[in-house]
């Protein structure tokens, strides 16, 4: 019965706990409220007890059956001003009355001593336990200060095992100790008399066993039969918009109070911690948690392999947070960060949640580069560079004049910013229609002799590179003057069609050029699918255009030949690269139904894993009949057909024996696009589709544009 009561400032009357230097109660062991998995508690037997004096109060986790849990508040009520100050107001003055003469002094000592002999059998003691062995002893040895003790509403901040005995202590305590980002959610324990506030959603089930908890519940118990319990029908929340829920027909009364923070709840992104020295390892991670807790908040641990360590934030701002300090971080401790989700899944990109999440701030941004991408296509200033770059080639002499330096890609068709590289087609001695397109020595020789020749120009090119084991073999240099990064290739000129075709497709329809804009520029790039090790920049635009063939938008390459005329007509490589002109007569598609259609369409995976998506064809066809049923359409032109045929072994390797994504190049129709996408990468694929689809369909959007 006389155990020590730790407490930090103690005056004159004992009212208070803790004051502004001395907050907390210390306890070596904090018993935290685990709730990661629920956020609602049952209760049952409750009093209510109110004050205004009480100030400072340390905490843990409390007892038996009453507490309610509160979740985050609408979007509308984050806006909601907090008061400054926090009131407790009592109607029924008249219940306040202070019946200690009708206290047998002799049967309270006794009560409150058996109480405290309970509460000191614990071998932890939480600051909750502590404040309540002070307040009983105060009890014996003041028997007034019973309704003082009873009546008042105290905070426990969870996470720091504090009792703090006033609104604005709690808000000092809050600015000075717990992050800005922090998410905040609060729980009243009726019996207990105090508001759990904790960072991220908690679960309070633990409470209702405690040893607290219980002993409170007994304590009001034997309190109703000696003492007026003070009616508390108007108590302001910490909002003064929730007044606390006096429902006579339970003893429990549980109370929605406020969220402090808007949380969003993380569902399924974890974030691995990889090659962890040895130092950070040591006593089952303890140093590395304390490093991620102090400045992310609390987390669960999921595993530790090896020198691997998964952790999951239930809060995912803590997530953002930490993706940002990642490099900072890897710099710092020498391990790395990864982001992934359950099963070691593909997680999308935190930067396409947020594009994803405003429909006006997705079409904004997509306004805007859409605008920058004009003006490089159009800027006099960008041609004059590009110029100067022609004319330094031409200077070369590689057997060519300015008017063999083809331009392609981004730059023609208009998805090209100021910092975008520049792809050439350099033809020497009449090769545009393929004649040197199957002779790699003679590509690579010209590669060679490009390279040294801007070698010897050191004040016009710099950073010159020969890639010659790539697909095509290509120099690529930094011209100086110009200050653009250039690709040289000698193939062919099929890349300069293909890309006259794409500039036709972006250029009848701006719901394609939108969508284009979209997958290739963002969504792609913001979750590392652009890559020539995974999808070229060609391979995106052509998934964008298969589906829009799907969906009618536009026509098939087929399509288009049929529109063509004689002098439309083009062999390249053997390859009929014959199309006409294409007027958009189509009706009005749009782009938030194509956008998430087209999300939902790659999602499938069955499909993607079953069928060749043919661009020239325009449609989805399977995998195991394909050169067969491919080679007899009628619409094939003769051209295409007979060189179609002479591929056949090669066609059965890159089409109906891939187990991966298999898209169809519109010209060279024996091309894969996409040879890389292979089992796991599809799925990965796939998976952020799914993912993006879902995001398209929770994403705020104006009444008039819905999903």
């Amino acid at each position: 019965n006389d155990d020590h009561i730790d407490d930090d400032d103690d005056d004159e009357n004992n009212d208070c706990i803790n004051d502004e230097n001395d907050d907390c109660i210390d306890d070596e062991n904090d018993n935290c409220i685990d709730g990661e998995n629920d956020d609602r508690i049952d209760d049952e037997n409750n009093d209510r007890i109110d004050d205004e004096n009480d100030d400072h109060i340390d905490d843990n986790d409390d007892a038996s059956n009453n507490v309610h849990d509160i979740e985050n508040n609408d979007d509308d009520d984050d806006d909601d001003n907090n008061d400054n100050s926090y009131k407790t107001k009592y109607e029924d003055n008249n219940e306040m009355i202070t019946s200690i003469q009708n206290i047998k002094t002799h049967d309270l000592e006794e009560n409150i001593l058996n109480l405290i002999e309970k509460l000191s059998a614990q071998p932890k003691k939480s600051a909750f336990n502590n404040y309540l062995r002070m307040n009983f002893e105060l009890i014996i040895q003041m028997p007034q200060a019973t309704n003082v003790f009873i009546e008042s509403i105290t905070y426990i901040c969870d996470t720091c095992n504090l009792v703090v005995g006033n609104r604005d202590d709690w808000i000092k305590h809050d600015e000075k100790f717990h992050r800005k980002n922090d998410d905040l959610s609060i729980v009243y324990c009726d019996i207990c008399r105090v508001y759990y506030v904790n960072i991220s959603s908690i679960f309070i089930g633990n409470h209702l066993v405690t040893d607290e908890h219980l002993i409170m519940k007994e304590f009001q118990e034997y309190m109703k039969t000696i003492l007026v319990i003070p009616s508390i029908n108007n108590i302001d929340n910490c909002n003064n918009s929730n007044p606390i829920n006096n429902d006579k027909g339970s003893d429990i009364k549980i109370e929605k109070i406020q969220t402090l923070k808007k949380h969003k709840k993380n569902k399924f992104v974890h974030i691995e911690i990889k090659d962890v020295n040895i130092n950070l390892k040591r006593n089952n991670y303890c140093s590395l948690n304390k490093i991620i807790q102090e400045s992310y908040g609390n987390f669960k641990q999921i595993k530790n392999v090896d020198n691997s360590f998964i952790i999951f934030f239930e809060n995912i701002d803590q997530v953002k947070c930490l993706v940002e300090d990642k490099n900072k971080l890897e710099e710092q401790y020498g391990f790395t960060i990864q982001v992934i989700g359950n099963n070691q899944e593909k997680v999308i990109s935190l930067k396409t949640i947020d594009l994803f999440k405003d429909w006006s701030l997705l079409c904004d941004t997509i306004s805007s580069d859409l605008e920058i991408m004009n003006k490089t296509l159009t800027s006099s200033k960008i041609q004059s560079y590009i110029q100067q770059l022609c004319d330094s080639i031409n200077s070369l002499q590689i057997g060519t004049n300015s008017k063999k330096i083809h331009i392609f890609g981004s730059r023609i068709y208009g998805l090209a910013t100021n910092m975008t590289d520049i792809d050439i087609y350099l033809e020497t001695d009449d090769t545009f229609n393929g004649n040197i397109s199957n002779d790699i020595d003679i590509q690579v020789e010209l590669v060679k002799t490009l390279a040294n020749r801007c070698l010897e120009k050191p004040k016009i090119f710099e950073n010159v590179e020969e890639i010659c084991n790539a697909r095509v073999p290509i120099v690529k240099f930094y011209h100086i003057p110009s200050k653009l990064i250039c690709d040289v290739s000698f193939k062919s000129g099929l890349s300069v069609y293909n890309t006259k075709l794409i500039k036709l497709y972006l250029s009848e329809s701006s719901v394609v050029k939108w969508l284009v804009c979209v997958i290739v520029k963002h969504w792609a790039l913001q979750n590392g699918l652009k890559d020539r090790h995974l999808f070229t920049s060609y391979a995106l635009i052509w998934l964008v255009l298969f589906y829009l063939m799907t969906e009618n938008v536009i026509p098939s390459v087929m399509g288009l030949r049929n529109k063509a005329l004689k002098t439309d007509r083009k062999v390249i490589e053997g390859w009929d690269c014959t199309f006409g002109e294409w007027s958009n007569k189509f009706v009005h598609f749009r782009n938030d139904k194509l956008l998430l259609g087209f999300f939902k369409f790659y999602a499938n995976k069955r499909r993607l894993k079953d069928y060749v998506l043919s661009t020239c064809y325009g449609q989805c066809m399977k995998k195991h009949t394909f050169y067969e049923k491919f080679s007899k359409l009628t619409a094939l032109s003769k051209i295409q057909r007979t060189k179609f045929k002479t591929l056949q072994s090669k066609v059965d390797s890159n089409f109906e024996k891939c187990y991966g994504l298999v898209l169809q190049d519109p010209f060279e129709l024996s091309f894969n696009l996409t040879k890389n996408i292979q089992k796991q990468v599809l799925t990965d694929f796939c998976d952020l589709c799914s993912q993006s689809s879902t995001l398209l369909i929770n994403m705020k959007k104006d009444k008039k544009n819905v999903f």
